[in-house]
């Protein structure tokens, strides 16, 4: 990619529509292939969310696979408060 700008980090399973329209596996695959694919090259960072527990098991997916980081997305279709939101993220960080 001669010319191409600096790139700092990749999203993988990011929060535009990728990682909820995965199916089983098929988050883990995404996760462990930019992981290889970019490994030494850029940190991957994976996208995570929706309902807490799926949450939960996505950002510990991510975190088995390698990835350096998650990008963790607020509920869907829902209207949470700020406290709410804390406490799904910090069940996140420490499950």
């Amino acid at each position: 990619m001669a010319g191409a700008a600096r790139r700092d980090a990749l999203f993988a399973a990011g929060g535009t529509g990728e990682f909820f329209s995965l199916a089983g596996g098929e988050y883990g695959e995404v996760i462990k292939t930019a992981v290889d694919t970019c490994r030494g090259k850029v940190p991957i960072i994976a996208g995570a969310g929706g309902p807490t527990r799926q949450a939960i098991a996505y950002a510990q997916d991510a975190e088995r696979l390698g990835a350096h980081g998650i990008l963790l997305l607020p509920h869907y279709l829902t209207e949470a408060s700020l406290k709410a939101s804390q406490r799904t993220w910090k069940r996140c960080a420490n499950p």
